[in-house]
C-alpha cells in the first residue's frame, strides 16, 4: 500500500472507479511538497490533492500551534526543539481505524506486516511502476464482506479481528 524509497513517499489509492499510485517528496526548496500522481487518478485528482493535505497535515498552521504549546512550560523546550512538527495524518479515515487496531500490543514493524496481510488478502491488486506497490487499501465495505477467518488469515488475537470487522461494518453502514 506505501512505501518510502530515497525519501520519496509512495502509495497506491482509489477514488471511485479509479486506481493508481501517487508520489510525494520535498521540493527543493524543501518548503513545499510535490506530489506525483498517476494518469489512471487523473479524475480523481482532487480528492486525492485533499487527502494529501491530511495525510501531512498541510492544513495545520505551525507558529499558531507552536505559539500557544509554548506556553505551557512543560512544552515549551519541545516545541523551540522540533518547530514545525506535525502529527502524522492519514490517507483515509478507515486506514486509520484499521491501523490503529492492528498496531495494538505489538511494534510498529508487525502492525505494517499485519497490514500489508489485510491489504494482500482483501485489497484489490493495482498495477505500478513501483516495487512494494501491489495492492490498494480495503474499503470498510471489502473487509466487513470479508471478516469470516480475518483472525487466522492475518494471525491476530480474535478479539482483534472482532474489533477490525465491528468497524468496517459500522463504516460500511
Amino acid at each position: 500500500v506505501e512505501v518510502v524509497q530515497g525519501g520519496v513517499y509512495l502509495r497506491t489509492a482509489a477514488v471511485g472507479a479509479h486506481r493508481g499510485w501517487l508520489a510525494v517528496e520535498a521540493a527543493p526548496d524543501r518548503a513545499a511538497l510535490r506530489a506525483t500522481v498517476s494518469a489512471s487518478l487523473r479524475d480523481g485528482l482532487m480528492p486525492i490533492v485533499a487527502r494529501v493535505r491530511r495525510l501531512f497535515d498541510l492544513d495545520a498552521e505551525p507558529g499558531a500551534i507552536a505559539a500557544h504549546l509554548a506556553r505551557d512550560p512543560r512544552l515549551a523546550a519541545h516545541v523551540r526543539a522540533r518547530p514545525g512538527l506535525r502529527v502524522a495524518g492519514a490517507f483515509e479515515p478507515f486506514e486509520a481505524a484499521a491501523r490503529a487496531v492492528l498496531g495494538q500490543q505489538v511494534s510498529l514493524a508487525a502492525a505494517r506486516t499485519l497490514a500489508g496481510r489485510l491489504a494482500a488478502r482483501l485489497g484489490e491488486p493495482v498495477a505500478t511502476p513501483h516495487a512494494g506497490l501491489t495492492h490498494v487499501f480495503p474499503t470498510a465495505e471489502r473487509v466487513a464482506r470479508g471478516a469470516d477467518g480475518l483472525a487466522r488469515a492475518l494471525g491476530v488475537p480474535s478479539r482483534r479481528a472482532e474489533t477490525l470487522a465491528a468497524i468496517a461494518r459500522a463504516l460500511a453502514r
